[in-house]
């Protein structure tokens, strides 16, 4: 299996301001092409675009090519779990969304120590355990957002075959995810590792010059987008790297190095996670773009894009430019200013950011 997977997560959108509204035929074209060049892996969850990520892949993928020619990752979502009877309903849902009768891979979503001690105690494990043993599950595993002591206690107890987690060469080194240490503790476990937020959510495809020139030097000829991937590919134990990828162009270049993966040298890796400083002195919010944020917020402020807007301002100095954008979004979001610091947000946070208090700094730059 190629090393590149489609995450769908951010795929084309007919209405830019709404998440549900899937452009099919941009993405039939998207897939389509994918499959084309040899690449196979696709990546979803249960809400992704307002939970119709999966319908869009039944129609668009399942129903159009062979079931074997391309496989599917989808994640159980612990905190949608009420009672055990929900574990059942909701895996049903999404093979019915889906139109499968099996899953290649599924996960337990964004799973942490809670999470993890909630679904043994909704019998998650066991039942996930008997679809695999009735052939519905070809691969079990789970995707995790959390501390690298909180992944111990996980894999002590539950030995997947995949776990998927953040792993750039941004947060390599990072305080905040240490996906270095994440790493080495699977690799330890024996499990194999499945890659999201490659690129941070496309913060790291358009770095600051002073990073953009110091990678022209590490990997002559590579973009920062290339770079990135090769970065998070190159590591032992690495199955597949998840690029969510938008548009025709971002599809046509990164399956260009993809397609025949060569990896970095354990120099240029070295380098690689060396930027790490630099852009940690430029990058004021470490927001990844996930938008899990957003759904939830009763202001319908658009998080992310804020934080992207004064991120901008801060690496590149340009307020003037960044107001008018955020003034453009506020013609149909929340303002910054309008937060409530009801928390919402901070609960879902994959980067445990402290959203509300750093809305207050958004507000102050933008708002006046």
């Amino acid at each position: 299996m190629k090393k590149l997977g489609f995450g769908t997560m951010r795929l084309p959108l007919t209405d830019p301001e709404d998440a549900s509204s899937v452009d099919i035929k941009k993405t039939t074209e998207l897939f389509d092409r994918f499959l084309d060049e040899g690449f196979t892996y696709f990546d979803t969850a249960y809400f992704y675009h307002k939970s119709k990520s999966e319908s869009v892949i039944g129609e668009v993928l399942v129903k159009r090519h062979p079931r074997e020619s391309f496989s599917i990752t989808d994640k159980l979502p612990i905190d949608y779990l009420n009672e055990k009877a929900d574990v059942q309903r909701i895996y049903e849902e999404q093979k019915k969304r889906l139109g499968t009768e099996y899953f290649d891979y599924y996960f337990m979503h964004a799973i942490s120590r809670e999470r993890f001690d909630k679904a043994k105690e909704f019998g998650v494990l066991d039942y996930l355990a008997e679809k695999k043993e009735a052939g519905e599950i070809k691969h079990s595993g789970f995707s995790f957002h959390g501390k690298p002591d909180e992944l111990a206690y996980i894999l002590d107890n539950y030995v997947p075959e995949l776990v998927q987690i953040q792993l750039n060469y941004y947060d390599w080194l990072s305080e905040g995810v240490q996906a270095k240490k994440l790493y080495d503790i699977i690799r330890s476990h024996g499990a194999e590792i499945s890659i999201m937020e490659p690129l941070r959510g496309g913060a790291l495809a358009d770095p600051p010059e002073e990073v953009r020139a110091a990678i022209a030097e590490i990997v002559p000829g590579a973009s920062p987008a290339e770079a990135g991937i090769r970065f998070a590919a190159s590591m032992p134990g690495v199955k597949v790297v998840l690029s969510g990828m938008s548009n025709m162009d971002q599809l046509t270049e990164n399956m260009g190095y993809m397609k025949d993966f060569e990896p970095l040298t354990d120099d240029q890796l070295n380098k690689m996670a060396a930027l790490y400083t630099v852009l940690d002195n430029c990058t004021k919010i470490k927001c990844t773009a996930c938008a899990y944020c957003v759904e939830g917020c009763p202001m319908n402020i658009a998080i992310p894009d804020y934080f992207a807007l004064y991120n901008k301002s801060e690496v590149f100095g340009k307020r003037m430019a960044y107001t008018g954008a955020y003034a453009k979004l506020t013609e149909s979001h929340g303002k910054a200013a309008d937060c409530l610091s009801c928390g919402a947000c901070e609960s879902v946070c994959t980067q445990g950011l402290p959203i509300a208090s750093l809305m207050a700094e958004v507000s102050a730059r933008f708002d006046k």
